[in-house]
């Protein structure tokens, strides 16, 4: 059985524990702060293999939600035009300089008409902890 994460879910389960990071290596497994795209990668488990392969700069988002390359109205407020949803989040993360929780809740929004089918990730183990007193 699979589980289902959204790419909202995925920015804001990938942020937990993780300054925020902007510009080109945020994206990056070892960067100091992650970048909205690069929080959902971690999340789905794909930050390793992106930075691994290093194609272009989001592919693996846009294999994990295809819906990403749908051009999408802007958030009002901001000077930014209609464009892919990839690359507005890269803006809103970088240029508008949103937090990680705004631009979830932006992409949450977008979701209701764009993503019908969330991407399936691999259900994983429970973890466990033995307190030791």
């Amino acid at each position: 059985m699979k589980a289902t994460m959204k790419l909202s879910e995925a920015i804001l389960l990938g942020s937990v524990g993780s300054p925020q990071g902007f510009g080109p290596m945020a994206i990056y497994q070892g960067s100091t702060g992650l970048c909205a795209l690069g929080a959902a990668l971690k999340a789905c488990g794909e930050l390793e293999e992106y930075s691994m392969r290093k194609r272009g700069a989001y592919t693996n988002v846009r294999e994990l939600w295809p819906w990403t390359e749908s051009a999408v109205p802007p958030p009002q407020g901001t000077s930014l035009h209609r464009m892919a949803a990839s690359d507005m989040v890269w803006l809103l993360n970088d240029r508008e300089q949103w937090t990680r929780p705004q631009i979830a809740a932006w992409v949450a929004e977008l979701e209701k008409t764009y993503d019908p089918d969330p991407v399936p990730v691999p259900e994983q183990e429970p973890v466990t902890e033995t307190i030791h007193q």
